[in-house]
């Protein structure tokens, strides 16, 4: 469990390493539970591909869609060492754990690498006060829904052998008649798209899909 300061909706606003590079454009968003994370990172070059499946793309988006990442699993906190445990991973893990140490600083959440040397900073924008929920799904490839506020992370992993990619992974938000709106994805012809879901026992069931999800 991490404590409530954690708890939210993170968009990063930098990411700095000790050469001097910087990187302000990459759009990233991290969905934080007291558990449960899930986060999408997408190159500003790959906002700006057709809205097409991966299969119909020109060749010269391949690598585009390759600098893409994201990740979701369950997070510890032991003093300020952050660990992300990764259940799903758009590209193949690394060989060290992924794990920062955090302060606030100014308004923001800074982070700095333990087993690699960066900086990111990372701005609030939902403290997460209107709920979270994480469900995992049921049946199939893995898969977790991760949702802060009115804002949500769906994941599902692809193949967790080859990681070409790992997983598909969509970002939106919950509009206030309960539909589910996909503003940003991994696999640009879902971007636009939506779902919805309903309560079934003590999970729920995705529209259009039937793909069923169970509470973490």
């Amino acid at each position: 469990m991490v404590p409530d300061w954690l708890v939210g909706v993170w968009r990063r606003r930098l990411i700095a390493f000790p050469d001097g590079r910087e990187d302000r454009t990459t759009t990233v968003f991290w969905l934080q539970t007291r558990s449960t994370f899930a986060d999408i990172r997408l190159p500003q070059d790959s906002l700006a591909l057709p809205k097409l499946p991966r299969s119909a793309l020109p060749a010269e988006a391949l690598p585009v869609l390759a600098r893409q990442d994201g990740f979701a699993g369950h997070t510890t906190l032991d003093g300020d060492l952050c660990t992300w445990h990764r259940w799903i991973s758009y590209r193949p893990p690394g060989p060290t754990p992924d794990a920062g140490r955090l302060r606030l600083e100014a308004g923001l959440l800074i982070e700095e690498g333990v087993h690699a040397v960066y900086r990111e900073d990372w701005e609030r924008l939902d403290d997460g006060t209107e709920g979270t929920m994480a469900f995992a799904g049921l049946g199939g490839p893995s898969r977790l829904l991760v949702r802060v506020g009115s804002h949500f992370i769906r994941i599902e992993a692809l193949d967790p052998v080859s990681y070409e990619p790992g997983c598909a992974i969509d970002y939106g938000r919950v509009a206030a008649m309960g539909e589910w709106r996909i503003a940003l994805s991994t696999e640009p012809d879902r971007a636009g798209g939506a779902f919805g879901l309903r309560p079934d026992g003590e999970g729920a069931v995705e529209s259009g899909t039937g793909l069923r999800w169970t509470p973490l």
